[in-house]
């Protein structure tokens, strides 16, 4: 087996342990009573990270799938590239509302996660933006040949 294949179990196995673990641990303070605010914030921390985890990874699929059709036509990547950059920004957006959030309630670990993810994602806004426009430059200069 590679060595990136290992890693890459690695990672997955460990990040369902994790999850399994903690969720386990919630289930019993629950059948057992000992229902804590601690516990009820772990909780709401758990879902938050869970549903983050499921967008960011319906969005790299999406992506990727679309990049799988390398033999299209630059009018249909440009599309595709424009629906990236709509799908990304929003991302960026929903960010910016939630590090807002994080401001107000003056949760540090919250901002820089936020921070750190909008700098992420507008970086590739950006490259699917210069992508765009990349192909629309060569299709303005295809159409003034003929």
């Amino acid at each position: 087996m590679k060595e990136r294949n290992l890693f890459k179990m690695f990672l997955i196995g460990g990040c369902i342990g994790v999850t399994l673990l903690k969720i386990s641990e919630i289930v019993i303070n629950i059948l057992t009573g000992n229902i804590s605010p601690e516990l009820k914030s772990e909780l709401a921390k758990l879902i938050f990270y869970f549903s983050l985890g499921s967008i960011f990874y319906m969005l790299a699929l999406i992506s990727v799938e679309k990049i799988k059709y390398k033999d299209l036509s630059s009018k249909q990547k440009q599309i595709i590239f424009k629906e990236q950059i709509v799908i990304v920004s929003t991302v960026i957006v929903l960010f910016f509302i939630l590090f807002l959030i994080y401001m107000v309630h003056n949760y540090n670990f919250g901002m820089i996660l936020c921070l750190s993810f909008m700098t992420a994602f507008s970086l590739w806004d950006y490259g699917c933006l210069i992508a765009y426009l990349n192909l629309k430059k060569n299709m303005v200069m295809i159409n003034t040949k003929k």
